[in-house]
């Protein structure tokens, strides 16, 4: 079987489309994919795209199940801005950001 030779001239395996448009455009592979993102603007907005379901919800803290992992968002007069379509936007004095393992039960890592 012939090897196709890549861009760089070499002979080797193909490269994926996602990897060679995120190398040529200098955009990470999961954002072209659809994978997760998170953005935060200042301390006070936060914008995830890649959310599959919010797990707990107070004032203080939000846990979010993104990309099989919970993410925890802690801070001071939090509130959800808008949840649609796996994209959900936070309000509030942001303290931080945890990334844990999900173990299949909200609040509990």
């Amino acid at each position: 079987m012939k090897k196709r030779r890549t861009r760089s001239g070499r002979t080797g395996e193909k490269i994926p489309l996602a990897e060679l448009l995120s190398r040529r455009f200098d955009i990470p592979a999961d954002v072209l994919c659809g994978g997760l993102t998170v953005e935060l603007r200042g301390r006070n907005d936060l914008y995830i795209t890649g959310c599959e379901r919010i797990l707990s919800y107070s004032a203080e803290c939000i846990g979010l199940l993104v990309s099989g992992a919970e993410l925890t968002v802690t801070g001071r007069r939090l509130c959800c801005t808008t949840y649609f379509n796996a994209e959900i936007g936070i309000n509030g004095e942001i303290d931080g950001l945890s990334f844990s393992a999900f173990t299949g039960k909200a609040g509990e890592k």
